[in-house]
């Protein structure tokens, strides 16, 4: 009896596969952030760091190139202001928030701020990411608050940011 009562079961339970789709086949972001990608260059895990709406955000994420040439990236917002311009070497990562990648650099990069984040953490703030001489693509970030595991990230005002005058 129990030899029959496993074997449906085993029939019944193992039915579930056929109608459910293979999760590890569906291309998702693994993170907090979102991806990006244009021609040679892919930014993943793309998300900023902000306070309050109207106040100063940090763009952390990395941005690769896969390509065999140098390409020149530019992170802008929605209204095409220009948050960065990112030089990329042949198989180059970097971080955006600045801060170098173990294992691949001793040395970061400058951070890629934003002066005034337009929505609050909570809702999503759309970035373009271009290649020169190429496509533009857009991207709906979230904007999450300084909390862990981004406490590190809170954005300070003394950093490159966008829309500044002069």
């Amino acid at each position: 009896m129990a030899a029959v009562l496993t074997a449906v079961l085993g029939i019944g339970l193992g039915g579930c596969q056929l109608t459910s789709p293979m999760t590890t086949d569906m291309s998702y972001d693994p993170a907090d952030g979102v991806s990006a990608a244009v021609g040679s260059v892919t930014v993943s895990n793309l998300l900023v760091v902000a306070e309050s709406e109207g106040g100063p955000g940090r763009v952390s994420g990395l941005a690769s190139n896969a390509g065999a040439e140098p390409v020149t990236v530019t992170i802008a917002l929605e209204d095409r202001t220009e948050v960065a311009t990112i030089e990329l070497a042949p198989s180059q990562t970097v971080r955006l928030d600045g801060e170098p990648l173990p294992l691949l650099s001793a040395e970061g990069t400058e951070p890629v701020s934003i002066e005034e984040v337009s929505v609050p953490p909570g809702a999503f703030l759309t970035l373009r990411v271009g290649v020169e001489g190429g496509d533009t693509v857009s991207a709906a970030a979230p904007v999450l608050p300084p909390d862990a595991p981004y406490t590190g990230l809170a954005p300070e005002q003394s950093q490159r940011t966008a829309g500044q005058d002069g």
